[in-house]
């Protein structure tokens, strides 16, 4: 029992140093990928005005 007390208080250098810099690597990597491929898609880096036109409809 005061074994597994010592390993849950244990400071952070200790215990996940490795599993921090691991997410924190895997969340910019999906995040730039995310990125870039909504510029891929024109999603983001193209302003609004560069969208086409919306045709209206005649009303009937």
């Amino acid at each position: 029992m005061k074994k597994n007390f010592l390993i849950f208080n244990a400071p952070l250098s200790i215990m996940g140093d490795n599993a921090l810099a691991r997410a924190r690597e895997l969340f910019f990597r999906i995040s730039s990928l995310v990125h870039e491929s909504a510029k891929k898609s024109s999603l983001i880096g193209e302003s609004r005005t560069t969208l086409p036109p919306v045709e209206k409809i005649p009303s009937s």
